[in-house]
């Protein structure tokens, strides 16, 4: 893997949710083309960017080769309202539209959003460990976690990876 890797809220542009403001279709084509060329095969995406449009525009315009991180467990409601949510059938619905929205046979590494007080994280991972099971799932990891999650989450099976906020420019 690159040594960094691309924020896709960057490409979420028009489509809402959390992103950082309008990106063209033109544009984010452009871009994605643009930073696998320099190098960087290391992509992050979650569905609340662009409520979907990040993942999109990513599983369009990226090669099969890109390694591909999403999340789940941040959806919305018909109205675009934010639900942050690690319940197990949400955090399945979420896995199998962002597995479609990219295009992919797999993800390569699938990621818990946010911590949820009001879910055991163990329950979310063992659904993640399913889709693992089924090779529907290449790594697993969490994200804006605590210490508390992360051996919670530890008892259902490894973790290979642990994301925070982080902007290197």
């Amino acid at each position: 893997l690159s040594r960094l890797g691309f924020g896709g809220a960057a490409v979420s542009g028009e489509g809402g949710g959390y992103g950082f403001g309008v990106m063209t279709e033109a544009d984010a084509e452009k871009l994605l083309k643009e930073v696998w060329e320099a190098g960087i095969n290391l992509f992050d995406t979650a569905p609340i960017y662009g409520f979907g449009l990040s993942e999109e525009r990513m599983g369009k315009y990226l090669p099969r080769e890109a390694f591909i991180v999403t999340k789940g467990g941040v959806d919305w409601h018909s109205t675009k309202r934010v639900n942050m949510s690690n319940d197990p059938k949400i955090m399945e619905k979420m896995f199998l539209e962002s597995l479609k929205r990219l295009k992919r046979d797999y993800i390569d590494l699938y990621m818990i959003h946010w911590p949820d007080p009001k879910v055991d994280i163990r329950r979310p991972m063992e659904v993640i460990r399913k889709f693992q099971e089924k090779s529907l799932i290449q790594h697993v990891g969490l994200c804006n976690t605590n210490l508390e999650e992360i051996k919670k989450a530890s008892e259902v099976g490894p973790l290979v990876s642990l994301q925070s906020e982080l902007n290197v420019l």
